[in-house]
């Protein structure tokens, strides 16, 4: 796969991430915490204004307890899947996230 396209999977899924986190009423500063990233970033991230570089999605994996392998695995079985809202089980290393 390109990496354009993995790119723009890996953005968008992180972004359905955040919104996922704010719904199951997790704070945003927390996601922030566990990323090594401030909570404008995830913000930033949230609406789209920010992209994810290696140590962001670390830090994203890191907060799913998952590895970038798998983060990147979840996020192009998401975009295949169409995009779907994701929910609060997308947000454990356990579950694998959209499939």
């Amino acid at each position: 796969m390109e990496t354009e396209a993995l790119d723009e999977a890996l953005n968008g899924y992180a972004k359905a991430l955040v919104d996922a986190w704010a719904a199951d009423g997790r704070m945003l500063q927390d996601l922030a915490s566990v990323m090594s990233v401030s909570p404008q970033f995830v913000s930033q991230v949230r609406l789209s204004q920010s992209r994810l570089g290696f140590k962001s999605a670390r830090g994203l994996a890191r907060a799913l307890g998952t590895d970038t392998g798998e983060l990147e695995r979840r996020a192009l079985a998401w975009h295949a899947a169409g995009r779907p809202p994701l929910g609060p089980e997308a947000l454990t290393g356990a579950q694998g996230g959209a499939r």
